[in-house]
Parts: structure tokens; sequence; C-alpha cells
């Protein structure tokens, strides 16, 4: 009898730990995924008026000096046709909703700083969040991905001022520019 008593309670002891633990589980809190997402514009703006992007452009006029020095035509012409053609893009960040990951990627070491002061999992450009789970919740970090191109106060004007403007569609301004040709 007594066998039966301490298996029984093995069983009672067993169940309760197995019970114990899916209500631990099922009754936790479900956390909150906190996306952090940034206007792509203000992104490009920023960079376009910082001393990275003109520190970029001093290297590639002094490689243009040099390959003239040195009669490389190709590369002369190749490096004559980049101007231009970053021009086409970065219009394309700065008043549309063009991808700036290349941007992004000069200064990416800033971002796990951002995202642990800011509490959030992931950071996206806000063009690119096509739906959103109402448990989601979606914070702002453009301020913080602006702050690292070291933007003066003209910049900082100039992005609050671009929070009142929206986005020019893509094939519009496209459009537009080949039209200035």
């Amino acid at each position: 009898m007594k066998k039966k008593s301490f298996k029984k309670g093995i069983i009672v002891l067993i169940g309760g730990f197995v019970m114990f633990s899916m209500l631990a589980i099922f009754s936790q809190a479900e956390e909150t995924l906190r996306v952090g997402t940034f206007d792509s514009r203000a992104v490009a703006i920023a960079y376009g008026r910082s001393g990275i992007f003109e520190q970029y452009i001093r290297s590639l006029k002094e490689k243009q000096k040099k390959a003239k020095e040195e009669d490389d035509e190709k590369l002369v012409k190749e490096l004559g046709a980049l101007g231009p053609t970053m021009q086409k893009v970065m219009h394309q960040q700065g008043f549309s909703i063009a991808s700036v990951a290349d941007i992004l990627n000069k200064v990416k070491d800033g971002f796990p700083k951002i995202a642990e002061d800011a509490g959030v999992d992931i950071i996206v450009s806000k063009w690119e969040v096509v739906y959103k789970n109402p448990s989601i919740e979606i914070v702002d970090v453009t301020s913080h991905l602006v702050m690292l191109f070291n933007p003066d106060e003209t910049t900082l004007k100039l992005l609050e001022d671009l929070r009142e403007q929206k986005p020019i569609a893509l094939l519009e301004l496209l459009l537009e520019l080949k039209k200035e040709k």
C-alpha cells in the first residue's frame, strides 16, 4: 500500500511541476517587439551636408587630378561620369524614398548604441514598413541616425522642415530629373 501511495505522490508531484511550468510559460507577459524606423531622406540630407561626404568628394577629386596627370583617360572618364550619376542617386535619396543603405554603411558602428538608447530590436526605413502587427511598437530613430553625421544647425533646421514634406514618388522624381537634362 505504501508503494502505491508513493507512486501516486510522485505522479502528482511531476504533474504539478509540469502544470506549474506550463502556467509559467503561458502567463509570461508577451514582450513587445520595438522597431526603430527612420526617414531615409533625412539620412541622405545629413550625409550630403556632412564632413564624411565632403571628405569623400575631396578624395574623388584627388583621384581625378592624379588620373589626369597620369593620362589615365579611362579612369578620368569613369570619375567624370560618377559625379552626375551620384547626384541623381542623391536626389532620389534626399527627395524620394530610395535606399540609403550605402550611406548608413559608413556609420554602422553607431547602430548598436542607437538601438540600445532607443530600446529597439531592429532599425528599418519607415518607407519599407508595409504592414505592422498592432502588438509591434514603432519608435522613430531618425534624429539618432542623423546625429551620426554631426549635422550643423542649418542642417538640423532643414531636417526639421523635412518632416512636414511628403516624399516625391520615385517615378515622378526620375521623370522630372530626365526633363532637366
